[in-house]
């Protein structure tokens, strides 16, 4: 199935910003979300994951540095999240960066909520 070789959306007061890059098989998110219709926002980069996950890039990045999101955003976040864990028990090489600012926990710690939930490891960045 053919879809996007890149996935951009503009960040705005209560959207991330998504960079998503099949030819480098980075993805970042960035930014606020708490959108009033996450499925708005996120429906169409849960699509663009799967499509993703069955021909993956060589190594898969993640890259999250959001500042806030609310419960729908975290739905989808872990729908993304269970496509790189697929790619991982396939033994697909993945890395996830999970940045959050230096003085925030309740992020870190939804990080290492996520990381307990899945198998691939996380590394923390505190910015």
């Amino acid at each position: 199935m053919a879809f996007p070789e890149k996935f951009f959306l503009h960040p705005s007061e209560d959207s991330p910003g998504v960079e998503l890059d099949h030819a480098s098989g980075v993805l970042k998110f960035a930014g606020r979300s708490i959108p009033s219709d996450a499925e708005k926002i996120y429906g169409p980069i849960v699509s663009w994951m799967k499509s993703y996950a069955e021909s993956p890039s060589e190594k898969t990045t993640l890259v999250c540095e959001l500042d806030y999101f609310n419960t729908s955003s975290q739905k989808y976040l872990a729908d993304i999240f269970k496509q790189i864990n697929k790619l991982h028990i396939e033994g697909r090489a993945v890395e996830c960066f999970w940045k959050y600012k230096e003085d925030d926990e309740d992020m870190r710690q939804i990080g290492e909520q996520f990381e307990y939930l899945f198998d691939f490891p996380v590394q923390y960045i505190s910015t």
